[in-house]
């Protein structure tokens, strides 16, 4: 049976409810639970999974909506009852999320607290956050539709104070050693990052991790920060506290290329800093980089290898190409025996999708996609894949009034049966993160699709292969080396490494046309 209560008036956080959700239907009796606040975007999920009724309808963003397919009706009483335990838990101090009804309220019980995590809708984020910056917090917004004009009062304002102001729509930074938003919590170190490129940083901060380097603080700028109207506030900010910082002895910049004014005020303040300073503008020119005297990497991973280098005193790693040609040729070879074939790409993270289209450009394919970049062809439809081609699964073409795919990967799986009918269909090629804020076990809910697909591909005599990109580090709470297993055990060939796997994805199909790189 499904039942719907509303608690007009009562405000939690998403994140907080989000958590709560997830231990809600574990409870026996439950087949399906949703607690959320009555947003028009929480609506249209709740109305596409079948579990919004009149009442919901009718709630507002100021009403929590508990939402329920329960066995019978007594569940009921049992989900609130563990509901409001969940909420007691938190504002008691217990060892879960704390919960308070204001941002007042928790600064009183935490007066020595100095960053702020923003999570409400859109119209409500910058009075939140303004008040935030007069109690002298830093804020880290992970809300989204806040007005332009708002976000550059805030940066404004929070520069006059001397604070940080990560967002809006900033869905990942790493401060202190604590993961905010989609984030994975690297080991501490003396690598600092700022970026307007959630999955650049996610994925940099995985492999330093996985080198055994660390990171000291990686900002997220929300992606609006580097357009002229913002101008870069928040990574200039940022570039200015990482220099300052002791802790932190190389700096690494990421994100697409700024606009054209902006790119002139952060390669000059990069040009003035006093610590070494790694920039990567994706498919932005190298050469403005380099007049700045810094570095220019040509992945995400090169940039990671060169802070390690340079912390290190070690000789700057060469173009990563070769070591791709020497150590990848083989593993594309072995997915090369039949011929023919396209290339699917789909893509949790902008940057990662942004970061295949360059290589698949690099090793002469010609890409498809929804990607605002030069090198890709432009598609009649994000909804139709042409040739080959990486679509940006996390657009707002396919979130609107959805969950992030970070955090609901279920999202992809259409995508990656849509592609796999295809014929021309040769590789398939995704990426995959982890991390707190992530869903907690992404591989096995896109596993299926993956082992669903290479079998029914196998029985109409297809060769069609799956190729990973999986993000995450060991603290995290996914269990990465067990999402690999799983992964892996359906069918996939997978790499800690978004370069990596967008070549041996790419090799693969030249190798299977007969053309050579």
């Amino acid at each position: 049976m499904r039942k719907t209560i509303i608690r007009a008036g009562e405000y939690h956080d998403s994140v907080f409810l989000l958590s709560i959700s997830k231990k809600l239907r574990a409870l026996p009796g439950v087949n399906q639970v949703v607690a959320a606040m009555g947003t028009d975007m929480n609506k249209t999920v709740l109305e596409d999974t079948g579990l919004l009724d009149e009442s919901g309808r009718a709630a507002t963003s100021k009403d929590l909506i508990l939402a329920l397919d329960i066995v019978e009706e007594d569940v009921a009483n049992t989900v609130l009852a563990e509901l409001d335990s969940c909420i007691a838990g938190g504002e008691s101090g217990g060892d879960g999320p704390k919960d308070y009804p204001s941002l007042d309220m928790a600064n009183a019980a935490h007066p020595d607290s100095n960053l702020v995590m923003i999570s409400v809708p859109g119209a409500f984020a910058a009075l939140e956050a303004e008040h935030a910056l007069e109690l002298g917090k830093h804020c880290f917004i992970f809300s989204d539709n806040v007005e332009l004009v708002d976000e550059v009062a805030l940066k404004k304002l929070g520069r006059e104070k001397g604070l940080l102001v990560m967002g809006p729509g900033c869905g990942t930074s790493l401060i202190g050693g604590y993961a905010l938003g989609m984030m994975s919590a690297a080991a501490r170190g003396p690598i600092g990052i700022v970026g307007a490129s959630g999955s650049g940083i996610h994925q940099m901060a995985m492999i330093i991790d996985r080198a055994g380097g660390g990171i000291s603080h990686a900002i997220g700028t929300g992606g609006r920060d580097l357009s002229d109207e913002v101008g870069g506030s928040t990574m200039l900010a940022g570039l200015e506290l990482l220099e300052q910082d002791p802790e932190t002895k190389v700096l690494i910049l990421v994100s697409k290329p700024p606009a054209p004014a902006t790119m002139q005020r952060i390669l000059e303040r990069v040009r003035q800093c006093s610590k070494p300073v790694i920039v990567h503008f994706l498919g932005g020119d190298p050469e403005l980089v380099r007049k700045a005297d810094a570095l220019a990497p040509e992945t995400l991973e090169h940039a990671a290898r060169m802070a390690m280098a340079l912390v290190a005193g070690e000789t700057l790693p060469a173009s990563p190409y070769e070591d791709y040609a020497r150590e990848l040729d083989p593993v594309a070879a072995s997915l090369a025996e039949a011929g023919g074939g396209s290339l699917r790409g789909v893509f949790c993270g902008g940057t990662h999708a942004e970061e295949a289209a360059l290589v698949l450009e690099r090793l002469g394919l010609t890409v498809h996609s929804n990607l605002p970049l030069p090198c890709c062809a432009s598609l009649k439809s994000p909804l139709q894949s042409e040739g080959d081609c990486i679509i940006d699964i996390g657009d707002e073409i396919f979130t609107q009034g959805k969950p992030h795919p970070v955090i609901e990967p279920s999202i992809i799986n259409p995508r990656i049966i849509q592609e796999a009918s295809d014929p021309q269909t040769g590789v398939i090629l995704l990426d995959i993160l982890c991390g707190f804020g992530a869903h907690p076990d992404p591989a096995g809910v896109v596993g299926d699709s993956i082992s669903q697909v290479l079998r029914e591909a196998k029985q109409r005599g297809q060769e069609l292969a799956v190729v990973v990109s999986l993000c995450g580090v060991h603290n995290d709470p996914q269990d990465v080396e067990g999402q690999r297993r799983t992964l892996e055990e359906a069918g996939a060939v997978v790499f800690f490494n978004n370069a990596q796997a967008a070549y041996c994805a790419g090799k693969t199909i030249l190798l299977r046309r007969g053309e050579k790189q």
